[in-house]
């Protein structure tokens, strides 16, 4: 759709094009009135004069010649030559005009060229009897000039000065047909441009009507009403009803409408809703009151919870470093045990030893005991070999005898190292089965330490994880604190934002007072609610 600029512009170019066509053909006829005038009053009329002159000089010198006829004395004769003379010449300069004019002339007719190789012909004849009519004069023969002048000179010069006539009624002739084209032209341009006015009139009409009635639709009536609903618009009058066509869908007064209704609405929104503001920043202002008295409230329970954990905490760190301590000492105890336990193996492998060393003694207490015994078989023989031998015998006999008390006594303290031996196994099997009984204590021992021991790392490792967790527990308090702290800064310019919107929305509520509305939008007393909330 176009634009109401682009319809004027188009209308206004559509009028000034039509003016100038009627200019363009205006100046080209009257280009063309104007050619054929110059025709008429440079050429035409031009070449007719010089055509009179050529025939006024033939005529001159015609009397001139009759004058040398009659005159016979030759101090007349001659400047009658002379004028002859300067007749011809004056012919010269008008034919050469003539011919100039007729080469650089737009177009020469047949019958203009027709004439003039006429008039040159008759030209030539006659100029040939002029010159013997001069002969004669001057000789002063004037039977023969008589002759010649009436005879010859005279038809030639009739047929020349007749076309030199002929010449000058065609230049007239062609100059009254110029001046009747002309005349034509002009009524013909005078026609056109009254034509072509009156086109232009009826087509301005037509497009001012058009353009006319376009603005109107698209305005939907008159300029001066919609600038006075914009005026009315303008000072917050949104009251009444504008007044449209009933087929009216797109103009301008419709848009007004449909946006002074619009804004109505946005203008009973605002102040609703600018009413709702105002009381929801009161209750806001209240419940931020609320909130920051909770929030310090909530603070100083904070401070005791985290005077609380400080205790904890040092008692917590006490904890651990006397479960560090026991951890070192059930670490002593248990290396203690270990090398009790080494001791004991030690002494129960010594033992061992001291057995087996007992059982081998026992073992050459046995083959001494042998030896006890056969010793005294032996000397039990040798005193019956020295009885039987009597005399020679007797020294042996008592060597044998005391042999065999030897052997004797031998024997009997062989027996009782072996009771003693026996003995001492005895004991050692039995501090063996202590000694071993002491390894299972003491491994008992290591194992109940060991056990112990894991238990205090696990006391300790949990009372680090404790300290920890409670350190973590202090770190949080702390952040919280900070947190409450904050929240509280923030609850206060939240109820310092909640009273200045509260302000703002009265100021609002006051400038949407301004609007006039057709029907009133219900509101809230906010002052009453900003006074109440004051108070509380």
């Amino acid at each position: 759709m176009l634009t109401i600029g682009t319809r004027l512009r188009l209308g206004f170019s559509l009028v000034l094009l039509l003016l100038v066509v009627v200019v363009a053909l205006g100046l080209r006829h009257m280009m063309a009135m104007q050619q054929r005038i110059e025709d008429i009053t440079l050429i035409n009329n031009s070449k007719t004069r010089l055509a009179g002159v050529m025939r006024e000089t033939v005529f001159e010198r015609m009397v001139a010649l009759r004058n040398m006829a009659l005159i016979g004395s030759m101090a007349y004769l001659q400047p009658e030559a002379d004028h002859i003379q300067a007749q011809a010449r004056r012919y010269r300069d008008a034919e050469h005009k003539l011919n100039d004019m007729l080469d650089n002339a737009r177009e020469v007719s047949r019958q203009e060229r027709l004439i003039l190789d006429k008039i040159r012909q008759h030209e030539a004849v006659a100029q040939r009897w002029i010159a013997r009519t001069m002969e004669l004069a001057m000789g002063a023969e004037s039977d023969q000039i008589y002759a010649l002048l009436i005879n010859d000179l005279l038809p030639a010069q009739t047929g020349w000065m007749a076309e030199l006539g002929r010449l000058a009624a065609v230049e007239e002739e062609q100059s009254r047909q110029a001046a009747h084209e002309a005349l034509q032209a002009y009524v013909a341009a005078r026609n056109l441009m009254i034509g072509f006015g009156v086109a232009a009139v009826l087509i301005g009409l037509m497009v001012s009507f058009g353009l006319t009635r376009g603005l109107l639709r698209q305005l939907g009536g008159e300029p001066a009403y919609a600038a006075e609903i914009a005026t009315r618009t303008a000072a917050g009058d949104l009251s009444g009803d504008i007044a449209v066509r009933a087929a009216d869908q797109t103009s301008l007064l419709l848009a007004m409408k449909t946006m002074r209704r619009d804004l109505a609405e946005l203008v009973g929104n605002v102040r609703t809703n600018a009413d709702s503001i105002a009381e929801a920043s009161s209750q806001v202002a209240a419940h931020s009151q609320q909130l920051s008295s909770g929030i310090s409230e909530q603070s100083r329970a904070l401070d005791e919870t985290a005077t609380g954990l400080r205790g904890l905490t040092a008692m917590v760190k006490h904890n651990a470093e006397h479960a560090q301590r026991g951890e070192t000492l059930s670490g002593t105890a248990s290396a203690v045990a270990s090398q009790g336990g080494e001791v004991v193996l030690q002494v129960v492998r010594t033992m061992e030893a001291i057995r087996a060393s007992a059982g081998r003694m026992a073992d050459i207490i046995g083959v001494i005991d042998g030896i006890a015994f056969q010793t005294n078989i032996l000397a039990l023989n040798a005193a019956v070999e020295a009885a039987r031998a009597g005399e020679q015998g007797r020294g042996f006999a008592v060597v044998a005898s005391e042999v065999r008390n030897l052997a004797q006594r031998s024997a009997l303290a062989a027996k009782e190292i072996k009771v003693l031996i026996n003995d001492s196994v005895s004991q050692v099997h039995a501090g063996n089965k202590l000694v071993g009984l002491a390894g299972s204590t003491m491994n008992d021992v290591l194992a109940s330490v060991s056990e112990v021991n894991n238990i205090v790392v696990e006391i300790v490792a949990a009372s680090h994880a404790q300290s920890l967790g409670i350190d973590q527990v202090n770190r949080s308090l702390e952040r919280m604190g900070l947190v409450v702290h904050r929240t509280t800064s923030l609850v206060d310019q939240v109820g310092g934002a909640a009273v200045d919107m509260r302000t703002r929305a009265v100021a609002l509520t006051a400038a949407m007072g301004v609007f006039k509305l057709d029907v009133p939008t219900p509101r809230v007393a906010v002052e009453s609610i900003f006074l109440g909330t004051r108070s509380d």
